[in-house]
């Protein structure tokens, strides 16, 4: 490009207007501090850093974990999770539960008959296998599943006593939901007429880079999945499923335990 190109089509403007334009420019104009200067005032000062603090607060107020109480359940909210350390992957194949050679006769035995497991579940889904069962005196854990006639069906079953030792004596509870969930994810349902929490909603694992330096941040899938925690006794349950399984199928699961 050359000059010839960039006064062509110049016109040069009125003689009045580059005096007015020359006039204005070459007045000394105050600096900003001097400006602020002449407006601040203690009261503006004390106003503006009031002002500095509330966004501050709200600002750790949206991204900061939060427990909420549903119910008798408490729930830890915040908008994401960071993964601080990435765990050593040995194989590239799906993860699933490890399985073991346990029946679900041997956790109606093992614990006495206190874990109840549903009698109905939706047409097309089939026993699994028992991913957990662990009977000591603080420690009493089962996870079970089912899986659907469709390739990425499921549906998961775990139980929790909430049984611990307090100091001379044991106690039970409080009930503490085993992950944390977004804002907005979930919300007080019931289950044979008790507070329970209904989730939609999983953390989005499988969409998450990896390779990213670390911290790694894990952002909310609402469709990925759908919980149900719900409390009987002593014991603290929670179904997670599929999402092409509806809040409906879940509490009725629920209820169907028995």
């Amino acid at each position: 490009m050359n000059d010839e190109f960039l006064t062509k089509f110049h016109t040069p403007p009125r003689p009045a207007f580059a005096h007015a334009l020359y006039e204005r420019i070459s007045q000394q104009k105050p600096s900003f501090a001097s400006q602020l200067a002449g407006k601040l005032t203690l009261r503006n000062a004390l106003m503006g850093l009031a002002a500095l603090v509330l966004v501050v607060a709200c600002v750790r107020a949206a991204t900061a974990p939060r427990w909420v109480k549903v119910g008798d359940i408490w729930v830890e909210v915040k908008p994401y999770t960071l993964i601080t350390e990435v765990p050593r992957i040995t194989t590239v194949d799906p993860s699933r539960p490890v399985t073991t050679q346990y029946t679900l006769s041997d956790v109606t035995d093992t614990f006495d008959g206190a874990v109840k497991l549903p009698s109905w579940l939706p047409e097309g889904y089939k026993f699994d296998a028992v991913y957990q069962l662990t009977n000591l005196a603080t420690d009493k854990w089962a996870s079970l599943g089912w899986d659907g006639a469709a390739v990425g069906e499921y549906i998961q079953l775990i139980a929790h006593s909430m049984v611990w030792w307090n100091t001379q004596r044991y106690a039970i509870g409080p009930a503490y939901a085993y992950g944390a969930v977004a804002p907005g994810s979930y919300r007080e349902v019931k289950v044979n007429g008790q507070s329970a929490v209904l989730v939609r909603g999983d953390w989005d694992w499988n969409n998450t880079d990896w390779q990213q330096d670390l911290p790694i941040k894990v952002s909310w899938d609402k469709k990925a999945a759908i919980q149900l925690y719900w409390v009987d006794g002593e014991w603290l349950y929670l179904l997670i499923a599929s999402p092409d399984l509806s809040a409906q199928d879940l509490i009725r699961i629920a209820e169907s335990a028995q």
